[in-house]
């Protein structure tokens, strides 16, 4: 900053004198500007602290609304796991149901056939034994008359 000393005042100092007003005066600026600078400096300091300390917080309620919204969410994902598990555990458990009663349905199919099959045969073997025993007799019944003759 320069400052100007008027003509008049100049005159009546004198140049020596003005010279170390000017100094004076430049000393009680630069002193001035300097008490200024420190005390905005310490203000802004002490701001700087408070906002700090403001967005520490504000930082920290954040994450924790964050955690809280993440546990939620882990909550409601392993509930529907749950659900989903108990839901294809029921459908297994039907299906597993129905698949029993159709093999227990073809079981007992099964079983009447075999039953078929057995009477089937047992009338068939009836038959051949009733024909073999004809047989024979009709072949004794022919040797004993040969031999009677």
């Amino acid at each position: 900053m320069v400052i100007t000393i008027p003509k008049p005042l100049r005159d009546k100092l004198g140049d020596q004198a003005v010279d170390s007003l000017v100094e004076v005066l430049n000393q009680v600026s630069n002193n001035v500007r300097d008490e200024i600078l420190e005390a905005l400096d310490e203000k802004l300091e002490a701001r700087l602290a408070v906002t700090s300390a403001e967005l520490r917080q504000f930082f920290l309620e954040e994450l924790n609304k964050l955690r809280r919204e993440m546990d939620q969410r882990y909550a409601d994902l392993e509930r529907q796991i749950k659900d989903s598990h108990t839901h294809l555990q029921s459908q297994i458990d039907l299906q597993g149901a129905k698949m029993d009663k159709l093999f227990e349905q073809e079981r007992s199919e099964r079983k009447a056939e075999q039953a078929t099959l057995k009477a089937e045969l047992v009338r068939w073997m009836f038959l051949f034994w009733v024909g073999q025993v004809a047989v024979l007799g009709g072949l004794l019944y022919a040797m004993m008359r040969l031999m009677a003759q």
